[in-house]
């Protein structure tokens, strides 16, 4: 026992403060438009549900037409959601900004409107899905603050409250 240690996963919240105002220079850059951004910031697997966003893209756009859904980052998955935008017709409003700096992040969580977190349920991702919400803080946390939301508690649960 004495020669194990319990390392969690962590997010050092010290490097990441609220961003009060969305970078217009990228959002011009990545094509954005006026209207509401849908964006996923991680890497590009399966279990991440990328491709549930992308396929609600056509019944969301009859709602929103001006939306786009920004995807930033990289994996094995990229090149079969570039086809499934493709084969939905919807390739023009998905875009694939890659992966980016660390560095950067902040500049795209400033340009997104609501982060899409599809992940599909398994043991990986409930015990990660904590890490998330804290990088996304950095974008949200002003917004949560003047709704009255504390932490995480803005977050919609499947078959709870999303």
């Amino acid at each position: 026992r004495d020669r194990i240690t319990l390392i969690p996963n962590a997010v050092d919240i010290e490097s990441f403060e609220p961003i009060e105002h969305a970078d217009e220079t990228l959002r011009r850059e990545l094509g954005l438009g006026d209207g509401p951004v849908l964006g996923f910031i991680g890497s590009f697997y399966g279990y991440e549900g990328i491709d549930m966003l992308v396929r609600a893209m056509p019944e969301i756009l009859k709602v929103y037409p001006t939306a786009t859904a920004l995807l930033v980052g990289g994996g094995y998955a990229e090149a079969s959601l570039k086809q499934l935008a493709a084969h939905l017709g919807i390739a023009d409003k998905v875009r694939f900004a890659g992966r980016v700096p660390h560095d950067q992040v902040h500049r795209y969580y400033s340009v997104v409107d609501v982060l899409v977190y599809a992940r599909k349920s398994m043991r990986l991702t409930e015990l990660q899905f904590n890490q998330v919400l804290w990088r996304a803080r950095q974008r949200f946390a002003e917004i949560l603050r003047k709704q009255g939301f504390a932490g995480s508690g803005a977050v919609a649960a499947h078959s709870m409250d999303g």
